[in-house]
């Protein structure tokens, strides 16, 4: 053989071995390829769902704050709403302050739709004030909210929280135009008030309580009425005039008792009898429920005033002096530098 052939059979056996190769060559590096490609998806797939994650996870943080800053400036921005899931709302940020939209906000991010809304629930305490499921009271100054923020076909996520009002809104109303009408508490200056009964707002600023009186007059007591009390059913005075003492029932009939010391001035009760101050010969003068006397002499000059402590009874003397008298009628009198009366 010829070295011309020989020559060209090991160049056919170099480039057969060549384009072998090559093509082994290529076949191994698409297996990278499919291989690199079926790592780095689900890694970009990941990385692009954290990132919705993130995204959602703010929108309802974000949410929850103003609710809890709108809820600190007015108490009643949140109170007013409806509770339960089937009444959803957001708040619209744009105004100032914030308002409550019925419905669920939707938010763009990137190409990514984000809805966000919340919902509220009534607190119920036991008598203990601890928050129970269901029974007990409801509390007016807590709310329970949850918020909730999704994005296309992922699962609802929830953020959960209490709202409780800490401060009271304080305010001075001087306009009454508006009349009656007003049925529920407030918060609010308003113009209105709840019932009209007996109540004038004809002058602008002003609001007042007007009243009808209905006096009866009864006659028949004793001469010269000068002091009356009450002892719980009746009312009795103390008669100057002729020396007596009057009981007048609920009903305006009068007994009329005689034979006090005296002038009697004052009168007063010590539970069970009546007492009287008989100025013009320094005596008082027990009076039971029937009527029966008992005079006691001795006390300061003039006595005038009188009043029971619980157990004694004191007379203001106009000389100069009070007197106590207890129970059984015993007498002391102590100076002082006035000249008492009563």
């Amino acid at each position: 053989m010829s070295i011309e052939s020989k020559s060209r059979r090991t160049s056919g056996l170099v480039a057969g071995q060549s384009l072998v190769e090559i093509l082994v060559a290529i076949a191994v590096g698409a297996v990278l390829i499919i291989g690199a490609v079926s790592v780095i998806a689900p890694a970009l797939q990941e990385s692009a769902q954290a990132q919705k994650v993130q995204a959602g996870a703010a929108l309802g943080s974000e949410l929850a704050s103003n609710i809890r800053a709108w809820s600190k400036s007015d108490w009643h921005n949140v109170s007013n709403l409806a509770t339960s899931s089937a009444h959803l709302y957001y708040l619209n940020t744009s105004s100032s302050p914030f308002t409550a939209v019925t419905g669920t906000e939707s938010i763009v991010i990137a190409t990514t739709t984000y809805t966000r809304y919340f919902y509220l629930a009534s607190v119920y305490r036991d008598a203990n004030g601890n928050v129970t499921s269901s029974a007990g009271s409801i509390d007016p100054s807590s709310m329970f909210v949850t918020v909730a923020y999704a994005w296309t076909k992922s699962p609802t996520s929830t953020i959960a929280f209490y709202l409780t009002r800490y401060a009271d809104n304080t305010f001075n109303q001087s306009n009454w135009s508006g009349g009656p009408g007003q049925s529920t508490s407030t918060s609010f200056a308003g113009s209105s008030f709840a019932s009209s009964t007996n109540i004038s707002y004809a002058i602008s600023g002003a609001i007042s309580i007007t009243y009808s009186v209905t006096t009866t007059t009864y006659t028949g007591t004793g001469s010269g009425p000068e002091g009356i009390a009450f002892d719980g059913t009746n009312m009795w005075t103390a008669n100057f005039g002729d020396n007596s003492v009057t009981k007048i029932t609920p009903t305006g009939a009068m007994t009329t008792y005689t034979g006090t010391g005296s002038g009697p001035e004052r009168i007063a009760f010590d539970g069970t009898n009546m007492w009287t101050t008989n100025n013009t010969v320094n005596s008082v003068t027990k009076v039971s429920p029937t009527g029966t006397m008992t005079t006691y002499t001795g006390t300061g000059s003039s006595p005038i005033g009188i009043a029971f402590d619980g157990t004694n009874m004191w007379t203001a003397n106009h000389g100069g002096s009070v007197t106590k008298i207890t129970p059984t009628g015993a007498t002391t009198t102590y100076t002082v530098t006035e000249n008492p009366q009563g």
